[in-house]
């Protein structure tokens, strides 16, 4: 296992090297302040995950 990180571009792309006959996943998160300042009030942080798995072929 090979663990790579890759930040977008300000289109909100990215390209990612692979090879013949590999599986692969490619996560993502995105962690967003929130207005409140206040952990006992609700929450602070807004957090979005996705995550893709494929395989290419050989």
């Amino acid at each position: 296992m090979t663990i790579t990180k890759h930040r977008t571009n300000a289109e909100g792309r990215v390209t990612v090297p692979v090879l013949p006959g590999m599986e692969y996943l490619v996560d993502s998160v995105d962690l967003r302040a929130l207005p409140n300042d206040d952990a006992v009030a609700g929450p602070v942080w807004h957090s979005d995950w996705a995550s893709l798995t494929f395989r290419t072929p050989d």
